[in-house]
């Protein structure tokens, strides 16, 4: 069996109680899928028990696995789909964010679909609209705290077909009901994604609910303005370069007095070229088109058609920036405080059964 080291956590807390969880955790090799039935015979009261140190339940560790064949023993055994470990994460949470990552699932679309279609369908809208409560990012539903993670990456590498096809399904699942909630900060997941340059993301998002763009977050800015803004900074930093013909960019001002227009390139090249209809000139610019400005040309043209339609600005209300400020200022306090770190069985054996899962 998985957890046949013994660790000493609580004295109070039995660790008969995690028998179900180790045998979640099982390897792939043995006959978990026995070992968790007998788990679930011998101590069904096990069934929804937490872990003691943040909470988890064995249905958190299925769907972080995204075990198709434990979960739906442990649905079937009435295992609770609603519940929340210490930091109020949900299963939802877990199957797109495992347990102890700092990285959104490995998992393939195919399993995460057939993990959601195991879900009861009266509760899940209502699983995608909890927001957990812990560490950074902050109070994020599912969905939000996926594209926080997700996004962080190279900010001029495309994101991958996989992630795109994940947040479509993602976004037919919960219809969208998620996206204008705002996390910690104030953002809603659409800042989030314009914010960490995504363009992929944003399309995805503002194609679906283009009037988010015009939602504002809790310092009053709407995602059409954060991503004008970065792309208008990003213009400024970097401006183009000045090369006379034949020549190398001068990198000393000085040079510039006295030399003729006609000895730079962008001066003396054709009209053409300057031309919006040229093909070739568009496919040059759309080649060295830095993710910021991918962005925000996403933005604009989704933004373009909002702006003629009858749809104004949402302004943030009072109890949003209310809960964001109560939420920045309890993190401010916890910041540089310490405690003790607790393990439990599942904080030591959780890694292990991942990888076994992703090796196989």
């Amino acid at each position: 069996m998985i957890c046949n080291r013994s660790i000493e956590v609580n004295p109070n807390k039995s660790t008969d109680e995690l028998l179900v969880h180790c045998a979640t955790l099982a390897p792939p090799k043995s006959p978990r899928q026995k070992l968790l039935e007998y788990a679930i015979n011998a101590g069904p009261s096990s069934v929804d028990a937490k872990s003691p140190v943040d909470g988890h339940t064995p249905l958190h560790i299925a769907f972080s696995l995204a075990r198709v064949d434990a979960a739906r023993t442990l649905i079937n055994a009435g295992a609770d789909q609603t519940a929340r470990d210490k930091n109020g994460n949900n299963i939802l949470h877990y199957l797109l964010v495992p347990i102890k990552t700092s990285f959104p699932t490995p998992h393939s679309l195919n399993r995460i679909t057939d993990m959601l279609k195991l879900i009861d369908h009266r509760i899940l809208q209502t699983l995608f609209l909890e927001r957990s409560s812990g560490p950074d990012p902050s109070s994020t539903t599912p969905l939000a705290k996926w594209i926080s993670l997700h996004s962080k990456h190279d900010l001029n590498t495309p994101i991958d077909d996989r992630a795109v096809t994940i947040l479509t399904a993602l976004l037919d699942s919960s219809s969208g009901a998620d996206l204008s909630l705002v996390d910690g900060s104030g953002d809603t997941p659409l800042h989030i994604a314009i914010r960490n340059r995504v363009p992929e993301f944003t399309r995805l998002i503002a194609a679906r609910a283009p009037a988010l763009l015009h939602r504002e977050n809790a310092t009053g800015r709407t995602p059409l303005e954060v991503a004008r803004d970065a792309w208008t900074a990003d213009v400024f930093a970097h401006p183009p370069s000045i090369e006379p013909r034949g020549g190398t960019p001068f990198s000393i001002v000085p040079y510039y007095y006295g030399v003729s227009p006609e000895e730079f390139d962008s001066v003396a090249a054709p009209a053409a070229d300057f031309a919006t209809g040229d093909a070739e000139r568009k496919a040059r610019r759309r080649a060295r088109m830095s993710a910021v400005e991918a962005t925000w040309r996403v933005c604009e043209e989704i933004g373009h058609g909002v702006q003629d339609s009858a749809v104004r600005r949402k302004l943030v209300s009072l109890a949003e920036a209310n809960e964001v400020a109560r939420r920045l200022a309890a993190r401010q306090r916890d910041r540089g405080t310490t405690s003790e770190v607790l393990r439990d069985e599942v904080d030591v054996f959780f890694p292990e059964a991942q990888q076994w899962d992703l090796a196989g």
